[in-house]
């Protein structure tokens, strides 16, 4: 399995809305830091910064549990206190710290790895072509599990009624968003009443 520190690697589509790339990668590093301080099990999932708002955004995920509680994101926000005030970082950062949620996005190996068998939602940069009889269908939204990960591919079990297809091969480079996409109604139908 890849590692959670290539969270750069893949299908990433850059250092976040407005950040120049030296100030995104010595936030990285920063977080990234803080985080190995914490002696915990704790991994970097996203990071974002947007410059015009000054907004630090760090997604942070327990690779045991695929997600963070409360407790791991206050001691995160905690261990980034005293290296935020640091003169490089601008004045009035705002710093929010949480798990990716339910919706998270999928940007590296490291995230689709970590999602196998899970029901995820792509969006794609061109159409998957398909046939259902004689009749030609343009695709460039895709809800389906993951099967494997493979260097350039992913492959999906696709739930599509529109499709004669039921699994799919698509080239990473192909992916303009993916997130999961979990079945809110089988969530429901499993809280206790």
């Amino acid at each position: 399995m890849s590692s959670p520190s290539n969270v750069d690697k893949g299908i990433d589509k850059g250092p976040g809305k407005g950040a120049g790339k030296a100030s995104f990668e010595r936030f990285r590093a920063v977080v990234e830091h803080a985080i190995v301080s914490l002696n915990s099990p704790l991994k970097l999932y996203d990071l974002e910064y947007q410059t015009g708002t000054f907004l630090l955004r760090v997604y942070i995920i327990n690779p045991e549990t695929l997600t963070a509680e409360i407790g791991d994101c206050v001691k995160v926000d905690d261990a980034l206190t005293l290296p935020l005030q640091e003169a490089w970082v601008p004045e009035g950062l705002t710093l929010e710290v949480s798990s990716p949620g339910i919706f998270r996005s999928l940007k590296n190996d490291w995230h689709f790895e970590m999602s196998l068998n899970r029901r995820i939602k792509l969006r794609l940069t061109k159409p998957l072509i398909a046939y259902k009889g004689k009749k030609e269908g343009k695709f460039f939204e895709l809800t389906g599990k993951i099967k494997a990960v493979e260097s350039e591919l992913l492959k999906l079990d696709l739930e599509s009624p529109q499709l004669e297809l039921t699994e799919v091969s698509i080239l990473k480079s192909d992916i303009q968003i993916a997130h999961w996409e979990p079945n809110l109604d089988q969530m429901e139908s499993n809280i206790p009443k």
